[in-house]
């Protein structure tokens, strides 16, 4: 009996016409691309890690920063960047209206956001970690030593997230 090359982990539609498949060998994770279609395996597409940040928020005279972070496929980032930095900034201030407990005209404090879309290739070191975060979002809060305070994570809506389609 021979040993299976591969074994298929995990598939997710990363596209109207791709599936990105997840792959084990002999402890490591691998990410391949193949056509909805055809059936055939194509070309590697980068992923894209999106953060959308507010910086220096106060709060009993210490400060935090608010972090929005996502990733996402090639597909999205080409179609529907600008939908999710808009729907990441929604969130997020809706997640520190939550924690601080007063509306966005209240606030105390002025305050910029911060855009940053990172392409990040499919033979990533851990590409098991990728698939876990892939159309899922977190919203959390940071010390300024990076340290993260809270975190709470949620799936992509379904416009945005190609899986769900």
């Amino acid at each position: 009996m021979t040993e299976r090359i591969y074994y298929l982990v995990r598939r997710i539609k990363v596209s109207p016409y791709t599936y990105a498949e997840l792959y084990y060998r002999r402890g490591r994770y691998y990410i391949y691309f193949r056509d909805i279609l055809t059936g055939r395996f194509t070309r590697r597409q980068p992923f894209y890690r999106v953060s959308v940040t507010i910086n220096d928020i106060p709060v009993h005279n210490k400060y935090y920063n608010a972090i929005f972070q996502t990733w996402i496929s090639e597909y999205i980032k080409e179609n529907y960047l600008e939908e999710l930095y808009e729907f990441g900034e929604k969130e997020l201030i809706g997640f520190i209206e939550d924690a601080l407990g007063y509306s966005q005209e209240e606030w105390w404090f002025k305050y910029e956001v911060d855009y940053e879309c990172i392409p990040i290739p499919p033979d990533y070191h851990n590409a098991l970690e990728l698939f876990e975060n892939l159309f899922w979002y977190e919203l959390r809060y940071e010390n300024k030593y990076g340290m993260t305070i809270m975190e709470v994570r949620y799936p992509l809506p379904t416009y945005l997230n190609p899986s769900r389609w």
